[in-house]
C-alpha cells in the first residue's frame, strides 16, 4: 500500500534477494519501479497485484523449481504452490494500467512471466476476474528453463504489447 517506490540495486552491483515466499511484492500501490536486482527462489520472484504504473527492468530472477512433479501435482488445486512465477502480474480487486516488464532475465520457475487474474480460493470453482490490465508491455526479456510457459497471458488485457523477447527451453514459449 505504497506509492512512488523505487527498489534498485546499487551502481555497479546488485541488491540480492533470496528465498522469500514473495521476494519483491507490490500490492494496491502506484508508481513502483523494480530495477537492477538479483532475485533467487521464492513462490514469486516479483509479484505485482492491483498496482498501476509499474516498471520492472534489468532484473535477474532465478527460481529453483523442483523437477520431481507431474501435472496432477500442479493442476489439482486452483492455486498450487508448485505453479510458481518468476514475474507475476495479477489483478484481484481493481483495474490496473501501465505495467512494463523490460530487459529482465527469468529462469527456473513454472512460468517465467505470468500476467493473470486472481485465482479463487482453493476448493471453489474456476472463474475469471472482470478487472482489466490496460496499456502494458512485455519486451526484450530473456526467459528460459521454465517448466510451463515462458510468457503466459491469462486474464483481460487491453493494449498489451509483447515484443523482442527471447524465450527458450520452455514447454510453451507463449500462451494466451
Amino acid at each position: 500500500y505504497s506509492n512512488n517506490v523505487i527498489i534498485s540495486g546499487l551502481s555497479n552491483s546488485k541488491l540480492n534477494i533470496k528465498y522469500g515466499s514473495y521476494n519483491v511484492r507490490a500490492k494496491n500501490s502506484n508508481n513502483v519501479k523494480i530495477l537492477n536486482l538479483d532475485i533467487f527462489g521464492g513462490n514469486s520472484g516479483i509479484e505485482i497485484s492491483d498496482t498501476s504504473d509499474v516498471l520492472i527492468q534489468d532484473n535477474l530472477v532465478k527460481g529453483t523449481f523442483d523437477r520431481d512433479w507431474d501435472w496432477a501435482d500442479v493442476k489439482e488445486y486452483s492455486q498450487s504452490t508448485m505453479e510458481n512465477q518468476g514475474i507475476h502480474i495479477k489483478t484481484n480487486s481493481q483495474n490496473m494500467t501501465n505495467i512494463v516488464t523490460d530487459s529482465n532475465e527469468v529462469s527456473g520457475y513454472f512460468n517465467s512471466v505470468n500476467y493473470s487474474r486472481d485465482y479463487p480460493p482453493s476448493g471453489t470453482p474456476y472463474y475469471t476476474s472482470n478487472y482489466t490490465v490496460d496499456n502494458s508491455v512485455i519486451s526484450n526479456n530473456i526467459l528460459h528453463d521454465s517448466i510451463d510457459d515462458g510468457i503466459e497471458i491469462d486474464g483481460r488485457y487491453n493494449n498489451l504489447v509483447v515484443k523482442g523477447n527471447r524465450v527458450y527451453d520452455t514447454y510453451s514459449p507463449f500462451s494466451a
